[in-house]
C-alpha cells in the first residue's frame, strides 16, 4: 500500500505499471483464465512485458505503451467447473486428469480449476463418491476457449462438499439408523425432491399419525405377531425404514412398489381382494423365485426389492389363505372339477380367485383340464 501511492526518483510510473501488470495476471479473468503457450502467445507476451518500462505517462522512447495491453492476446479462459443437475449450482467435485501419453498416476484437482494448455490432456473423470461417475474428454475441447462445465449427479443421502466437507453427516454414518431424529428433517438435508420431502411429511411423520386412516394398517389378526420385513410394524415406521433403505441404496424409485404390496397384503387382510393386487404380488414372486435359480447369491444392492421383504410377504400370503382354507388339498378338488365355481358366493369367488392367481393356476373359462 506504501508503494501504491510514492511516486519518487526510486518509485517511478513504469514501476506501478510493473506492479499493476504482476496483480493483474495473478487474477487474471477473476482466477477463470490463464495464458495460452502458443508461439503467437509467447509473441503477444514479449511485446506487453517487454522490460523497459516508462519513467512518465509519456515515455514512447524505448517501448509504445498500447502494445502494453497485447497480454490479451493471450488470455484463454480454462476454467473447468461442476454443475449439480438436481440444484443448478456450482458444486466442489474431485477429479482426475489424464495426460497425453502418459501412464503415470493421473493429476488430481477438484472444481472449480484451471486447466492445462491445450494438446497435454486428454480425459477428465469424476473421483468422488458423492457423485455418480462420469467422464469427459477433453480432446473436444481443443478448438474452443470457453469455460467448460461438467454436469454432475449428486448420488442420494450425501450432502455436497459445501455442506459436509469431511464426510461426517452422511446418511450412512448417522447415529441411530433410520429412526435418529425426524425424518423430515433428515431428508431435507440431502434432497430437493418434492415427492420425497412430501413423503416423509405425510407418511413417515409420527405427530400425523391420529390424522391417517387407521383402516390401512394390518388388520387386528396379526398384530403383535413377528411377520418379518416391517409388515407388522406401524405405516410410520415401515415408511421410513423403506425411505431410509432405498436412499442409502440408490433405489428410490423402489418406494412405490414397497408401498403397493403392502397395500396388497393389508388390503387382503381386510377382506378387500384385488386379482390386480394378486398379480402384482405373483409376478413378484416369480421373478425373485428365478433370481435364486440363477444366482446363488445376487449382489444387495442390484436388487430394488429386499429378498427378506418379498419372503415376508408370501409368508403372510401363506398363512392368510391358510386361515381361509385355501390349502393344497383346495387345489387338488379344483383340478378333480370338484369345486363348483356356480355355487360359490361373490367374497367366495374373489377370494378364490386370488388364491388361484397366487399359485399360477388359470381360471375355469381358461382352463383346459
Amino acid at each position: 500500500r506504501a508503494i501504491r501511492w510514492r511516486c519518487d526518483e526510486a518509485v517511478r510510473y513504469g514501476t506501478h505499471m510493473a506492479i499493476g501488470s504482476a496483480i493483474g495476471l495473478l487474477f487474471l479473468g477473476g482466477g477463470t483464465c490463464t495464458l495460452g503457450n502458443e508461439p503467437e502467445d509467447i509473441a503477444a507476451l514479449v511485446m506487453a512485458f517487454f522490460p523497459r518500462f516508462p519513467r512518465s505517462t509519456s515515455d514512447n522512447q524505448y517501448h509504445l505503451q498500447a502494445l502494453r495491453h497485447c497480454y490479451a492476446l493471450a488470455v484463454k479462459r480454462r476454467l473447468l467447473h461442476a454443475i449439480d443437475i438436481d440444484t443448478k449450482e456450482n458444486v466442489f467435485v474431485p477429479l482426475e486428469i489424464v495426460l497425453n501419453g502418459k501412464v503415470e498416476v493421473p493429476l488430481r484437482l477438484t472444481t472449480p480449476c484451471l486447466l492445462l494448455n491445450k494438446g497435454n490432456y486428454s480425459q477428465v473423470r469424476v473421483v468422488s463418491d458423492r457423485y455418480y461417475p462420469a467422464s469427459f474428454d477433453l480432446h473436444l475441447s481443443n478448438s474452443s476457449d470457453s469455460h467448460l462445465a461438467l454436469f454432475v449427479k449428486k448420488k442420494s443421502g450425501h450432502l455436497s462438499f459445501l455442506q459436509d466437507p469431511q464426510s461426517q453427516r452422511s446418511l450412512l454414518v448417522q447415529t441411530g439408523g433410520s429412526g435418529g431424529g425426524s425424518a423430515i428433517e433428515l431428508i431435507r438435508a440431502f434432497t430437493e425432491d418434492q415427492k420425497l420431502l412430501a413423503y416423509a411429511k405425510y407418511l413417515c411423520d409420527e405427530s400425523r399419525k391420529g390424522v391417517r386412516n387407521h383402516g390401512t394398517m394390518m388388520s387386528s389378526k396379526n398384530k403383535g405377531k413377528p411377520t418379518g420385513g416391517g409388515l407388522g410394524s406401524s405405516t410410520e415406521e415401515f415408511c421410513t425404514e423403506i425411505l431410509h433403505e432405498c436412499l442409502t441404496k440408490e433405489k428410490t424409485e423402489a418406494i412405490r412398489m414397497y408401498l403397493g404390496l403392502r397395500h396388497a397384503i393389508i388390503s387382503t387382510e381386510n377382506g378387500a381382494f384385488s386379482v390386480d393386487s394378486m398379480w402384482d404380488v405373483r409376478i413378484v414372486r416369480s421373478y425373485y423365485e428365478g433370481i435364486e435359480h440363477i444366482c446363488a447369491s445376487p449382489a444387495p444392492r442390484s436388487l430394488l426389492l429386499s429378498f427378506d421383504f418379498v419372503a415376508s410377504v408370501c409368508e403372510n400370503l401363506d398363512a392368510y389363505f391358510e386361515r381361509k382354507g385355501c390349502t393344497g388339498a383346495t387345489l387338488i378338488s379344483y383340478f378333480e372339477s370338484r369345486v363348483q365355481w356356480e355355487s360359490l358366493s361373490k367374497d367366495e369367488r374373489k377370494l378364490m380367485g386370488c388364491f388361484l392367481v397366487y399359485n399360477d393356476v388359470p381360471y375355469p373359462n381358461t382352463s383346459s383340464l
